[in-house]
């Protein structure tokens, strides 16, 4: 079906005439239910003290939450920021007189007056900041409010100095990356600015262009890329930033490496269509607000489109709120088949219930399915298997579970398929201590992730007995980068009783260096590889294996040193080298590269191990070179010890003249040894000038 209207002017915001067709995608399964938190749909400001679901709001662009996770909201339209709290529903205003202005720092935050409070944000200090037209404002933990950025006269400079001496225009939205930066979006200027710890302001996408906003291209630099309106953020925990670009009707994405990518939308394509399918071919329609949740699912409001959309971890677009009507209906049922009218700002909770504020002076929840996590043992020794049982309230839900430990994936445990609403996790712990067990569901196409957590205490500092042990499985190969450098034996994958053991051969080709590591969660083992001659055979290792799984790997590096050269003419010493940071370099003084004919000249060469390697230092011989020609007297010069008997240098000289004038090519040739590759000095340039 088909629905056509006309956009209003909403605030500033950017309004189209827009042409809605609805996805014929309908395959939304158990979703969860919608309800109103806050507002009536009256817009006014009333309420302060009662339950906020009788309380009056005005706008609601961007939503956020404190410290302990009572919601935030910014109310421009009536120039103050209100809190629920998460336990009684109860709403009050913390910020602002309703008056409009700039006003107030150093004072009460209740006593200060805001032209359009955009954005609130708590810190896990319990500070609160909050995004007016010209500045950022903090709220500490007494109350008091102060300006942290711009002076509150719209402008976009300073960036690189302190954020207090900077101009901002209108932040919009903000999200505190794993650093603790302030990151935020300032949308009339089209950048996406940050503020340090330190308190240094700096640029992190977008030109700043306020004339050139098309759209140009993809995988660039952030901070080379043209963004069109920026209106919401979000950051993930790894610092990845999310980014709805409403007047490009895109969502993008920044990576760690600063580059940009378009994740969902089409640039001059605003529409609706793709549920079901990756959202990077789908079209939406003036996306404002933008959350991330624990388990990588992004969620944004597709504000002309009335709908609240996910972007699940394996890139799949759906909607999970609205029906793409113009309406806010449907309290108490499904969240898909409700009607949510211009949804504009947006936050999941830790617990991974959505909240989103309209156009229509309300705040809506749709409360995520309930999943618990529970432990079989909640104070094991190391290497007790513990098994860790995830059950969501809702048995009919399919898909998969996702299992860390203190943020880390499980091996085994990254996609256990859930049966009857069920995924259970078998692990042993390998370090003592408090350990925190996450389970994560990412949802199915329409509904909301969700994850739930669990601590244990792992006691113990030495291995258990044998009856806690676990079959498991060993897994052993050659590094794929050194294939044919070496072997080990036995190799592939064998199964092996707890407490069994494994005897590990490997075998290096000639003058490699052989290095064994193993992943495993916990082995009884000593693989302190040392430098094995050639001739002396294979090298064993044996391994007592009590959990797993577990995996060996060999790798094979070759010895290479380094040959140096220089010479010095009419002389019988060398100048001696000189120590620098363990490394040693030429001459102290630079030698002269000429000398007479029939002139005696020594040339020094050195052979060097790679600093801070302990590889054994080369011995056999050198032969010295004129264009690659041995010199007669220098065809087999032993190496020896510095006097210093510095490790691993050995040096070597050769006494020789030249009969005729010429430009020679001096060199020096290891032909290599037990542990060392053979190795050649870069040639040293001599001119034999007429004799004397």
């Amino acid at each position: 079906m088909k629905n056509r209207r006309s956009a209003t002017v909403v605030g500033d915001y950017i309004t189209a005439v827009v042409i809605i067709t609805l996805s014929a995608w309908c395959g939304f399964v158990n979703a969860q239910n919608v309800n109103t938190y806050a507002g009536t749909g009256v817009a006014s400001s009333t309420g302060d003290g009662g339950l906020a679901t009788v309380a009056t709001l005005g706008y609601a662009r961007s939503l956020g939450a404190d410290k302990v996770g009572n919601l935030l909201i910014p109310d421009s339209q009536f120039h103050t920021v209100r809190l629920v709290n998460k336990q009684t529903g109860v709403i009050s205003t913390i910020a602002g007189t309703g008056g409009i202005g700039y006003a107030g720092d150093g004072g009460l935050a209740t006593a200060a007056t805001f032209v359009r409070p955009e954005f609130a944000i708590g810190d896990s200090l319990g500070n609160i900041f909050i995004g007016d037209v010209g500045a950022i404002r903090k709220i500490d933990t007494n109350g008091i409010i102060t300006t942290i950025a711009g002076n509150g006269v719209a402008g976009n400079t300073g960036d690189g100095g302190q954020a207090a001496a900077a101009q901002v225009s209108l932040p919009l939205a903000a999200a505190f990356d794993p650093a603790g930066n302030l990151v935020f979006v300032d949308y009339d200027v089209n950048v996406v600015r940050q503020i340090s710890p330190q308190g240094v302001i700096t640029r992190v996408a977008g030109i700043g262009s306020l004339v050139n906003v098309a759209y140009n291209g993809e995988n660039k630099l952030a901070t080379a890329a043209v963004l069109n309106f920026p209106s919401g953020i979000a950051i993930d925990s790894t610092g990845n930033i999310y980014l709805a670009v409403q007047g490009h009707s895109l969502i993008r994405k920044i990576t760690l490496d600063g580059k940009i990518n378009t994740i969902a939308g089409q640039w001059q394509n605003a529409g609706y269509n793709g549920d079901g399918n990756a959202a990077v071919g789908s079209t939406i329609n003036n996306p404002i607000g933008i959350a991330v949740d624990a388990v990588g699912n992004v969620y944004f409001t597709d504000t002309f489109n009335h709908l609240v959309r996910k972007i699940d971890a394996q890139g799949v677009i759906s909607a999970v709120l609205g029906n793409a009507t113009a309406t806010d209906s449907g309290d108490g049922g499904s969240a898909v088949l409700a009607g949510v009218q211009t949804p504009w700002g947006i936050y999941v909770d830790t617990k991974s219930n959505l909240f989103v504020g309209t156009i229509n002076s309300r705040v809506r929840k749709v409360a995520a399915v309930a999943l618990n996590l529970g432990t079989s043992n909640g104070a094991p020794n190391i290497g007790q298997a513990v098994t860790f049982t995830a059950t969501l309230a809702d048995n009919t839900l399919l898909g998969t579970m996702l299992f860390q430990e203190n943020g880390v994936d499980i091996a085994g445990c990254t996609a256990v398929a859930i049966a009857a609403g069920i995924a259970t996790c078998t692990m042993a712990h390998a370090i003592a201590g408090t350990r925190t067990i996450l389970a994560g569901y990412g949802g199915a196409q329409g509904q909301l992730g969700v994850t739930a957590t669990v601590k244990i205490v792992v006691a113990g500092t030495v291995p258990p007995p044998v009856a806690f042990c676990a079959p498991l499985t060993f897994s052993a190969s050659v590094n794929s980068n050194f294939i044919g450098l070496g072997t080990i034996s036995p190799e592939g994958v064998q199964s092996l009783n707890c407490g069994a053991k494994v005897d590990f051969t490997i075998t290096a080709n000639p003058r490699y260096r052989q290095q064994l590591t193993s992943t495993c969660d916990y082995i009884k083992t000593s693989f302190n590889v040392p430098f094995v001659p050639i001739g002396t055979g294979a090298s064993t290792y044996s391994t007592e294996a009590l959990y797993g799984p577990c995996s060996i790997e060999a790798s094979f590096f070759a010895l290479v040193p380094n040959v140096n050269i220089a010479g010095q003419a009419d002389a019988t010493t060398f100048l001696d080298t000189v120590e620098y940071q363990g490394q040693y370099l030429a001459p102290a003084v630079p030698a002269p590269t000429h000398s007479a004919a029939d002139t005696r000249t020594t040339f020094m060469a050195w052979v060097t191990n790679i600093a801070g390697v302990p590889y054994p230092s080369a011995e056999n011989v050198l032969t010295f070179t004129a264009n690659g020609v041995p010199i007669a007297d220098c065809t087999a010069v032993p190496l020896l010890l510095r006097p210093s008997n510095v490790v691993h240098i050995r040096v070597a000289s050769c006494t020789t003249s030249f009969s005729a004038q010429s430009s020679i090519a001096i060199s020096a040739n290891f032909a290599g040894d037990t542990y060392n590759f053979p190795a050649s000095a870069v040639a040293l340039k001599h001119n034999v000038a007429a004799a004397k």
